[in-house]
């Protein structure tokens, strides 16, 4: 029984190991204009094709189930996209929704930007409730290991830490021009600074607060707006221009070197990086299906 889970476990750790083939998207991204604007897909070599338009495009993230959703800030909506490229309005009412993240539930939330205070709770069947209050403009999301939600606010140039009954607090201070927040599998998170002079940098916050730098301000990479880990291990910057302009993705690696990915598109602001399944969620299906087996075996 033990080595049967122990096989599925690894089995499974392998499959989400897997490289990307050549041509699968690692990426998604999308431009941000007034009126109907495109979300692309983004291969490993940086091969870019359209995926799908919607009203009005801004922040994207996929949820547990591999499905990308879109914050429209113009339309105060939120789009559903379908691995097939459908679009649909999954929940509209909101107030100049940015930022967006799921959390292990599959509910989603949503940053209320630009004048807002709220952060919004919608649950998989789209019922939407008020989960916290007391933001200044909250921009990017971000879930860590333990299921708290993480609030870059620009204008209060803070972090805020939300736990999952919705009480918030400063986890980080000081930090002037703070917007994409990412963390990585180790639970550290990775912080993006926008400059107005079209600079940034990133830092990297250990869960106890300890800031380090991750990438100085270059010239290789422009102000960042989002940013997200793909499957290849590196991270991706969304490089968005003071008052518009052309944007481009910029790739970090694990060790902080930075190149181009994708550029040469009007206002680029979103992207998303699908993710792979739980694999707690996989190994309590697994351990499940085992005990199914042993259940039949023994009548």
């Amino acid at each position: 029984m033990i080595r049967r889970v122990m096989f599925l476990f690894l089995l499974v750790a392998m499959l989400v190991a897997r490289p990307s083939k050549a041509g699968s998207p690692i990426l998604y991204f999308c431009t941000f204009t007034s009126g109907n604007t495109n979300v692309y897909a983004a291969d490993a070599a940086g091969v870019v094709t359209p995926f799908a338009t919607v009203p009005d495009g801004n922040a994207l993230a996929f949820d547990n189930f591999g499905i990308l959703y879109n914050s429209n800030y113009s339309a105060n909506s939120v789009s559903k996209i379908t691995p097939a490229g459908q679009v649909s309005t999954f929940i509209s009412g909101t107030t100049k929704p940015y930022g967006l993240a799921f959390d292990k539930d599959n509910n989603m939330y949503i940053a209320n930007s630009t004048g807002a205070t709220t952060i919004t709770k919608v649950t998989p069947a789209g019922v939407p409730s008020t989960f916290a209050t007391g933001m200044v403009s909250p921009e990017c999301l971000a879930f860590d290991l333990n299921g708290n939600l993480f609030v870059s606010s620009p204008f209060t140039s803070d972090i805020r830490k939300i736990q999952p009954n919705g009480t918030v607090s400063v986890f980080k201070s000081g930090l002037n021009d703070v917007f994409g927040l990412a963390f990585d599998s180790k639970g550290d998170l990775y912080v993006g600074f926008s400059f107005a002079n079209n600079t940034g940098r990133i830092d990297k916050i250990a869960p106890d607060g300890t800031i380090t730098p991750f990438v100085p301000v270059t010239g290789a990479m422009l102000r960042p707006y989002e940013i997200k880990f793909a499957l290849d291990g590196n991270l991706y910057v969304a490089g968005y221009p003071l008052n518009g302009g052309i944007g481009k993705i910029s790739k970090v690696t694990p060790n902080g070197t930075v190149s181009d990915f994708v550029t040469g598109y009007t206002n680029l602001t979103g992207i998303a990086a699908p993710e792979p399944a739980s694999l707690s969620i996989l190994g309590l299906a697994a351990i499940g299906v085992l005990n199914r087996r042993r259940r039949i075996t023994s009548r």
